[in-house]
């Protein structure tokens, strides 16, 4: 890479509990809020659809006693600002108002914060964490021009590390096992803001949550399909970027007729995906059976 280009974006974090605010607390609740913001700037490039080489968080002042951290967000790219013309690409196809590359990197913040705590309310069935919780993302979504639900789904597919942003906002929300309950607000800006009565979803302690059944079926994935061997379905492997970015081992269902697959082309199908679970809780994609072919799509990957 011969020249880069480099953005700089500075940001206020700030948790209102209101028990004094311990050194080794403070201590790990940073700790999160790094991991926090590494995964939130993954799910901006994917988001966007931009190379991201580096992403920093550097702190820059710390109110001690407190849970007010204020921090740069340093995004390394490409020779281009990649990222500020995909923003103002992207608000312009929706007709939005101009909004700020630092007001994006805000919302993805708050909005990845926000997906771990909406997974903890939920199951823990805690019915005024969800409502507003929901309430928040329905006013994050208008933002990307997207509901709520819609805006939660999209967050789904960008951000890969789930239960890894869940342990780290245990960490910047619970200290230390702290019980201590607050509201998160970011850049002093309400619209940034998750409240007390969502954040008391988040437990005290992390704990990996695996699912009881690791098997999902999805309906008109678009995948490109690849075989070692044309005349066996031994080595046959496809990418189907929707659900995953590395290529996965491809086995049919008898009804589907092979010879109709395009190989090296798009192919949209009904899928079933087979995940291999990890001891940290991430689910990994190990194998997809096909169900169903759809007509041919005329798209070039």
């Amino acid at each position: 890479m011969n020249s880069q280009f480099i953005l700089e974006s500075e940001h206020l974090f700030y948790y209102s509990a209101a028990q004094p605010v311990s050194a080794a607390m403070l201590a790990e609740s940073l700790i999160g809020l790094d991991g926090v913001v590494n995964q939130s700037t993954k799910a901006l490039g994917r988001f966007f659809k931009v190379r991201i080489y580096s992403e920093d968080v550097l702190i820059q002042k710390i109110e001690f006693g407190s849970y007010k951290d204020s921090f740069i967000v340093r995004l390394v790219f490409g020779k281009e600002a990649e990222l500020e013309k995909r923003i103002d690409k992207f608000r312009a196809k929706l007709g939005l108002n101009k909004m700020s590359t630092k007001t994006v990197i805000t919302l993805i913040i708050a909005a990845a914060i926000g997906y771990a705590v909406y997974h903890y309310a939920t199951a823990s069935k805690d019915e005024k964490a969800l409502i507003s919780i929901n309430n928040s993302f329905n006013n994050w979504g208008k933002e990307v021009g997207m509901t709520g639900p819609e805006f939660l789904a999209k967050l789904g597919e960008i951000i890969k590390n789930k239960e890894d942003l869940k342990r780290q906002v245990v960490r910047l929300t619970r200290p230390k096992g702290s019980s201590d309950n607050g509201s998160i607000t970011l850049d002093n800006d309400s619209n940034f803001t998750i409240s007390a009565d969502a954040v008391a979803a988040v437990p005290a302690n992390y704990s990996v949550t695996l699912p009881d059944v690791p098997i999902k079926d999805f309906t008109k994935a678009m995948i490109v399909i690849r075989a070692a061997d044309l005349d066996r379905l031994t080595g046959w492997y496809g990418i189907a970027l929707e659900i995953y970015d590395h290529r996965v081992s491809v086995q049919l269902e008898e009804s589907v007729d092979r010879s109709k697959i395009i190989l090296g082309k798009f192919n949209e199908v009904d899928i079933t995906v087979i995940y291999d679970l990890k001891k940290n809780g991430d689910r990994i994609p190990k194998q997809y059976i096909i169900r169903k072919l759809y007509d041919p799509v005329v798209k070039t990957p």
